[in-house]
């Protein structure tokens, strides 16, 4: 896949969707269906609200969870992170470089993730067949990894099977 590809697929996946005057943060999910992961879109049920903080007053945020062990991660180039299941439901969101997810049991659904907005992503695939990540790029890939507070993924609703392609993006 050419990496111009890559890129377009990855700003459809982390998207804001618009209801009426109300946002929310969409972006693909590894879950566990029947024993095998799978890829989700998911929309989480909690809406972005104008934050009062300083610093960020008046910009939109949304308050995805409590995080323990926040792990800072730099995978070096062309990284191969094998067959796995995500150890823990976590929120991953890759800040550079180029992650390209697939799933061992359906070879027609995968996921590139470009580092940056759209880089962010649920696993929650902690058991099962699991799927396998690979760094495609020449350079490292840096990434976030968000573990859930006691495991316990926020509240979302699943939009439709596989990436989140094909939605409105308001980025």
């Amino acid at each position: 896949m050419h990496i111009e590809r890559a890129f377009l697929l990855s700003f459809f996946t982390t998207i804001l969707a618009q209801s009426s005057n109300t946002t929310y943060l969409t972006a693909p999910a590894l879950v566990t269906l029947n024993n095998r992961t799978a890829i989700q879109c998911w929309r989480l049920t909690t809406p972005f609200v104008t934050s009062s903080t300083p610093g960020t007053k008046g910009a939109k945020a949304a308050v995805i969870s409590n995080a323990t062990n926040l792990a800072y991660t730099v995978l070096p180039p062309r990284f191969n992170g094998g067959l796995h299941t995500a150890p823990v439901p976590q929120l991953v969101h890759f800040l550079s470089g180029l992650a390209h997810i697939t799933l061992p049991d359906d070879p027609s659904q995968d996921l590139w993730l470009v580092g940056g907005a759209g880089g962010l992503l649920f696993a929650a695939d902690t058991t099962g067949s699991g799927h396998i990540t690979t760094y495609p790029s020449d350079h490292e890939t840096v990434g976030l990894l968000a573990p859930f507070e006691s495991g316990r993924v926020p509240g979302y609703e699943v939009l439709q099977s596989g990436a989140c392609s094909g939605l409105q993006t308001f980025i």
